[in-house]
């Protein structure tokens, strides 16, 4: 497995960010005299130590109230502020050359979809290295689907020994407990028929409703996470009725009425809002202009990145391919008003940006447009560190900064509840207690 991991980060060019972190890395360290921004407390903890101990916390508090393993480095974090690692639970792969970046902008953990689950085994396997310059990736697979639906065509390949297109309840049930045996642990289900992006195209086929609830009943009964692509109301109803884990995108159709939220709330479902994607799918020149203006992005993609990403054709590419673009954008105040909905009605809302264009900064957009849609910041870090880490069931390991928990950390040069754009000041992340410097993940350190 070591020798796989070095061959592909060989291949992409990426040896060099992984010596540099090893460099870097220490195994006993204290972090003195930051300010705590914790995914479960209500309020700042100023003047504060983390220590980290072979890859865990095994202290917090202040400096006179913690034990500190002799010999242990200091690193002196006064005037910043420590938050947990970010956790995007929902992102498809591009190009494994796009994970260092992911990390660098304080992303360690993730919710990759896979259409295969083979590659989805794999991944997650692969990505569980310590000093890979990675997130850790929990891996989705597959994506169900319908023939002639979402997913499926030349560029989605039918998964191995997997019936992704089930066309009856029975395969459905057979699918899903094919997976489990394999080991698989989270599915993903495309239910709607794509009209709210593509219309005047024609519509996909819609998934058949006994077949999304054999889908969802088997995956409940087997324990499995099962999130659910439908950002109309009915379906997003309809899926929640019939035993969704999570709305892997926000509903933009319609405002969210009192039976829907009541329903998320005795269903214990997650929603993620996926701002970045509807942004993106409003307008892709108007998105990566606006996203360009932001230095630090700026200055963090390859000339060649944004050559691409600004081109004409790229988003020609996206209006052809998603035309409806004015529905989409008319309904963005209707994204934000449900996204406050959920937040003050203590339903569960997990970051999740869907954003392949934007590896890792699509993460802080979705911070900042989550405070623009009426989220305290503090509210904004919850649904980004804590509740995905619940969603994604490794809430024992992460997600908090907690004595016993593995040192997922951003170390920040400004207060991100003074404003969430501050998360962007990523000064150090740390990932299971190996210390990596954004700089050198993105090839900027010399810049």
């Amino acid at each position: 497995m070591v020798r796989k991991i070095l061959w592909c980060f060989i291949q992409f060019g990426l040896l060099a960010a992984l010596t540099e972190s090893r460099a870097v890395a220490q195994r006993h360290f204290v972090l003195e005299g930051a300010t705590l921004i914790n995914g479960i407390f209500d309020r700042p903890l100023r003047d504060h130590v983390v220590v980290v101990d072979g890859g865990r916390i095994t202290g917090v508090g202040r400096k006179n109230k913690v034990i500190i393993p002799q010999g242990a480095a200091v690193i002196d974090v006064r005037g910043k502020f420590i938050i947990p690692g970010l956790i995007d639970a929902h992102v498809h792969e591009e190009s494994v050359a796009d994970w260092p970046r992911y990390l660098a902008w304080g992303i360690t953990s993730v919710n990759c979809i896979y259409e295969n689950s083979d590659t989805a085994i794999e991944r997650e396997a692969w990505s569980q290295s310590d000093t890979l310059p990675s997130p850790r990736i929990y891996a989705t697979a597959p994506v169900f689907t319908m023939k002639k639906g979402w997913w499926e065509g030349d560029g989605f390949p039918p998964d191995s020994g997997v019936n992704r297109f089930p066309e009856t309840p029975d395969e459905a049930r057979a699918a899903v407990r094919a997976l489990h045996a394999k080991g698989i642990s989270r599915i993903s289900l495309m239910v709607d028929d794509m009209g709210w992006c593509r219309d005047p195209l024609p519509r996909l086929v819609k998934m058949d409703a006994a077949v999304m609830s054999a889908l969802l009943a088997e995956a409940k009964k087997l324990r499995l996470i099962a999130g659910v692509h439908a950002p109309n109301l009915a379906d997003a109803s309809a899926a929640v009725s019939a035993g969704a884990t999570a709305l892997v995108h926000g509903v933009l159709d319609e405002r969210l009425d009192a039976p829907f939220i009541e329903s998320l709330l005795a269903g214990d479902v997650f929603t993620m809002p996926t701002f970045s994607l509807y942004h993106f799918l409003a307008g892709a020149d108007s998105f990566i202009a606006q996203t360009l203006t932001d230095s630090a992005f700026r200055t963090s993609l390859p000339a060649e990145t944004i050559a691409k990403l600004t081109s004409p054709e790229y988003a020609a590419g996206y209006r052809d391919r998603y035309p409806n673009q004015g529905f989409v954008a008319s309904h963005l105040k209707t994204l934000d008003e449900n996204t406050a909905a959920i937040v003050s009605n203590y339903a569960q809302l997990a970051l999740g940006t869907d954003m392949w264009a934007l590896p890792g900064i699509g993460a802080h957009l979705d911070l900042e447009y989550m405070v623009k849609a009426g989220l305290t910041p503090m509210q904004a870090l919850t649904a980004a560190t804590f509740l995905p880490a619940k969603f994604l069931r490794i809430l024992p390991k992460t997600g908090t900064i907690e004595p016993g928990k593995d040192a997922d950390l951003l170390v920040l040069d400004a207060d991100p509840l003074a404003d969430i754009r501050n998360t962007r000041a990523v000064g150090m992340v740390i990932k299971k207690g190996k210390i990596f410097r954004p700089g050198s993940l993105l090839g900027t350190a010399e810049r």
